[in-house]
């Protein structure tokens, strides 16, 4: 007669730490993964977002106001419509509408746009208020070192004379900017706050 043997604790544990491994591995490259995916999204959004406010400088000599964008006034929450920025950028809706990275409005002020808003699943579109205001605009945006930076929008830009569009980067973890080819946007301190560029 045979006698059946289990396994011992030591075969066990090996068998276990195996499939703790393998199974870390399996969630590590999973999330790589989507991180590049969502990475891949934004960028194609601020891409197309970038073309399209450059093409309504072109025929109108200033840029589109977040307002214009988005047929209201910035909550910095999602627009009401993507249908009207399509329109005005000239961008197919289902380029802008997208399940997963939100492209958001903001003007006015500051609190539009507050850091905690600023986060990884996000495109924003930063401009002056539309009318424009006399003043300076100014945006806070909080790296993950915990720098503080500044974009500000000048007081001498009348109408939307230029935009930053802001997201962060799962990819490499870094903030990403492109700003408008014409106007004067400043930021506060160009070495802590030297965004990476799309």
């Amino acid at each position: 007669m045979v006698m059946k043997r289990g396994f011992t604790i030591v075969e066990l544990v090996v068998v276990v730490s195996v499939l703790v491994i393998l199974s870390g591995i399996g969630i590590s490259s999973y999330t790589v993964y989507r991180n590049q995916g969502i990475d891949s999204q934004a960028r194609s959004i601020a891409t197309a977002v970038v073309s399209g406010a450059e093409r309504y400088y072109n025929a109108n000599n200033e840029y589109p106001s977040a307002q214009v964008v988005f047929g209201s006034a910035p909550t910095g929450s999602v627009p009401a419509s993507y249908t009207t920025a399509s329109s005005v950028l000239g961008v197919p809706k289902d380029v802008l509408d997208n399940t997963t990275v939100d492209l958001l409005p903001c003007a006015g002020t500051s609190a539009v746009c507050t850091p905690s808003t600023l986060n990884k699943a996000r495109v924003y579109y930063l401009t002056k208020s539309d009318p424009p205001a006399a003043t300076a605009q100014t945006y806070s945006v909080t790296l993950p070192t915990s720098t503080t930076c500044t974009f500000t929008f000048p007081a001498t830009e009348t109408g939307s004379m230029s935009y930053l569009l802001v997201f962060w980067s799962n990819t490499d973890n870094t903030w990403k900017r492109v700003r408008s080819n014409k106007g004067g946007i400043t930021t506060s301190n160009t070495t802590n706050c030297a965004f990476n560029t799309l």
